[in-house]
């Protein structure tokens, strides 16, 4: 059985390792993928946020 639990944003913040106020920062952007579960409750996909990360990783370039 796979964990569906979502995370807050605290877990978010604690998984990518910077602080509340940034990970809010990110949400307010747009650019992170959120649960919006009211207009003042929102929470994270944990695999949703592991493929974002990693679509922002930067692949070391062939041309070295």
């Amino acid at each position: 059985m796979t964990d569906d639990r979502l995370w807050n944003i605290d877990e978010f913040a604690k998984f990518l390792g910077i602080a509340v106020g940034s990970a809010y920062h990110l949400v307010s952007e747009q650019r992170v993928p959120v649960v919006r579960i009211s207009s003042r409750c929102i929470r994270f996909r944990p695999a949703e946020i592991a493929a974002w990360v990693e679509s922002k990783t930067q692949k070391e370039s062939d041309d070295q």
